[in-house]
C-alpha cells in the first residue's frame, strides 16, 4: 500500500498518515480494493494455466491482458490455444474474471 502513501501523506486526500497504517478515505479504500482484485485476478491465472502444457509466454500474455482490463484499456480479452484450451478474461462490476475452458476434440475419418 505504500504506493497510496506519498511522503507520509495520501495521495488522495492529503491526510496525514503515521507509521503502517492505511487512509480510510473512500478514493484509496477503493484503490485498495482494486489493487487486492487484481492480484487475485493474477493468482487464478497462475493457478489455471501454469503447467499443464500452458508455456511461459502465454502466461505472459495472459498477464498483459489482465493487467489491460484492469487499467481500462480492454474489456474482454479471448485467447484460443491450439483448438484445445480457451482463456477468457473480463471485466464484470470492476472486477477481473478469469475463465478456463477445454474443448474436447474428435474427429474420426470416414471411409469412402
Amino acid at each position: 500500500m505504500d504506493e497510496l502513501i506519498e511522503n507520509g501523506a495520501c495521495v488522495f486526500c492529503g491526510q496525514v498518515i503515521a507509521g503502517d497504517a492505511a487512509c480510510a478515505c473512500a478514493a484509496a479504500v477503493a484503490e485498495r480494493k482494486k489493487q487486492e482484485a487484481a492480484d487475485r485476478a493474477h493468482s487464478e491465472i497462475d493457478e489455471l494455466f501454469r503447467g499443464d502444457g500452458c508455456d511461459a509466454d502465454l502466461l505472459e500474455y495472459l498477464h498483459a491482458g489482465a493487467s489491460m482490463i484492469e487499467g481500462g484499456a480492454a474489456v474482454k480479452i479471448t485467447v484460443d490455444v491450439s483448438g484445445t484450451v480457451q482463456a477468457l478474461l473480463y471485466e464484470k462490476k470492476g472486477a477481473v474474471y478469469v475463465r478456463r475452458t477445454y474443448k474436447q476434440v474428435r474427429d474420426a475419418r470416414i471411409a469412402d
